[in-house]
């Protein structure tokens, strides 16, 4: 299994609508305009997955702006549903931690904000076993209809796990 990831520079639920279906219906939406306006401001940190070269999914990290930038968030990390269970996702996250990593030094935490929908539960067990623990409280944001949760893990740590458990190249 190759999986890899692919510098996004533009819209990848336009090149590739089959994404809007990575998420529920309401959550889609809000990744939607989320990435959009992500590129079309030019930042960096946003993956298409690739799977043999085939486009599977949608990764990436974006600056939290805290002073010493030490805290980065997942963006948006998912793939289509007919690839999962693959282990897909878990190599995606592990190259995109290692892609954080290399771009931003003095990263310390990658945080992942959770919705507390009707599906959270299996959400939050995909990030606690690699590590991933609750931040804060659920709260509520403007740009979601529902609570949202951070979840976060220090870097080292989740490259470290990827390593021990030979998802992830050591070079």
């Amino acid at each position: 299994m190759s999986v890899s990831l692919k510098i996004c520079t533009t819209n990848p639920f336009i090149d590739h609508p089959q994404f809007k279906n990575i998420w529920p219906k309401f959550s889609s939406g809000v990744a939607q305009e989320a990435i959009a306006e992500s590129i079309e401001k030019k930042e960096k940190g946003i993956y298409i997955i690739l799977y043999n070269n085939i486009p599977v999914g949608i990764t990436g990290y974006f600056d939290l702006e805290y002073p010493d930038g030490t805290y980065w968030g997942l963006r948006w990390h998912g793939v289509l549903p007919e690839y999962r269970g693959m282990g897909i996702s878990e190599q995606a996250l592990y190259i995109t931690a290692m892609e954080l990593k290399k771009n931003q030094p003095e990263v310390y935490g990658l945080v992942e904000y959770i919705p507390h929908t009707n599906y959270s539960q299996y959400i939050f067990k995909y990030f606690e076993r690699f590590g991933f623990e609750p931040l804060a409280e659920p709260e509520d944001v403007d740009w979601a209809p529902y609570k949202i949760q951070a979840y976060g893990i220090p870097v080292d740590d989740l490259i470290d796990f990827g390593i021990s458990r030979k998802i992830i190249p050591t070079s």
